[in-house]
C-alpha cells in the first residue's frame, strides 16, 4: 500500500478528494529558496498554467537507463499532482505567488515561475510529492480501519442481539408454556 504510485492511491481515495486535499499540502516558502533549488524542469507561467510537463517524454527516453527506473516513477507521480493541480490552483490564488515549485524528496525539481507577477511578493508556494503519498496512505488507513470497525460494530450487536433472544425466548418461553399447563389448555 505504502509503494504504489500516486495514480493508484489517487484511485483508491478518490480524485475529488485530492482535488479538494491538494491545496492544504502545499507550503509557503521565500522566493529565494525557490530560487535556489536547483529545477530539472523550468517552465514560466502567465496567467495560463501548463499543466503538463512537455519535456518529461524527452528526457525520460534520453537519459534514464533501465537502472533508474525510479526516476520515472518519481516523474510521473510529479506529473500525477501536476495534472490535480490544475484543476484545483483556483482555490490558491497562484496569481499571487513569484514560483509553484513540485518536488519529490527535495530532488526531480519541476518550477513554474509567475510571469504575470509585476513585483517579487516574495511568496512562493511548494509542495512535495512524499507529503501527499503520505496523506493518502492515512486516508487510505482511515478509511480500512471505519470498514474494519464497522463490520466489528455489526458483528458484535448480531452476536449479543442473537443471545438476548435467545435467553428471552428460553426464559418466557418456559414461563408461557407453564402458565399453559397450569390455565389447562
Amino acid at each position: 500500500m505504502y509503494y504504489l504510485p500516486i495514480d493508484q492511491l489517487i484511485t483508491k481515495c478518490g480524485r475529488q478528494f485530492m482535488i479538494d486535499m491538494l491545496p492544504s499540502l502545499f507550503i509557503e516558502i521565500n522566493t529565494s529558496s525557490a530560487k535556489d533549488k536547483t529545477a530539472l524542469f523550468d517552465y514560466t507561467y502567465n496567467g495560463q498554467f501548463l499543466n503538463k510537463i512537455p519535456d518529461m517524454e524527452t528526457y525520460i527516453k534520453q537519459g534514464i537507463t533501465s537502472k533508474q527506473d525510479h526516476i520515472r516513477e518519481h516523474l510521473e507521480d510529479i506529473q500525477t499532482i501536476i495534472d490535480i493541480f490544475s484543476e484545483c490552483k483556483d482555490k490558491l490564488n497562484i496569481d499571487n505567488y513569484d514560483y509553484v515549485v513540485f518536488s519529490y524528496l527535495g530532488d526531480f525539481t519541476v518550477k513554474y515561475e509567475n510571469q504575470a507577477q509585476l513585483g517579487s511578493s516574495g511568496k512562493s508556494l511548494y509542495l512535495d510529492i512524499q507529503a501527499v503519498r503520505i496523506a493518502l496512505v492515512d486516508d487510505m488507513i482511515r478509511k480500512q480501519w471505519n470498514n474494519y470497525y464497522s463490520i466489528f460494530n455489526s458483528g458484535i450487536k448480531y452476536i449479543a442481539g442473537f443471545f438476548l433472544f435467545k435467553f428471552g425466548y428460553n426464559y418466557l418461553g418456559n414461563y408461557f408454556y407453564t402458565m399453559k399447563k397450569m390455565i389447562g389448555m
